[in-house]
């Protein structure tokens, strides 16, 4: 075994901790994808899977659509969102995130919801 494989395979990779004290959860599903997601105020920090969003989805377009329930609500950057999710492929798991966020914007703002 060559050392510095062995080297690099000791480092782990840093989890982001998020305080959640605060913090409103919510669950959402999207076909086979499964996502917890917690969303408290902060400065508009997006966290999956302990990585940065842009990080853990590569393409333009998931990226564009978990950040799309903050803009509905004109507040992109006023809350900090961690989630966790697993399952399905990346479409599904953005899907699921997305449902996850809107959940629990609502338990934070009821008003959000919009009555038929």
């Amino acid at each position: 075994m060559n050392v510095a494989n062995l080297e690099s395979s000791k480092i782990k990779t840093e989890k982001i901790k998020i305080d959640l004290k605060d913090s409103k959860y919510a669950t959402g599903r999207r076909k086979r994808s499964i996502a917890r997601v917690w969303v408290k105020k902060g400065s508009g920090k997006i966290y999956v899977n302990g990585k940065e969003m842009n990080k853990y989805f590569k393409r333009p377009v998931h990226q564009m659509s978990v950040v799309r329930p903050l803009q509905e609500i004109n507040a992109p950057n006023e809350y900090d969102v961690r989630c966790s999710v697993k399952g399905g492929g990346l479409s599904g798991q953005a899907g699921a995130i997305i449902h996850g966020l809107s959940r629990a914007l609502v338990n934070i703002d009821s008003s959000l919801k919009k009555n038929p």
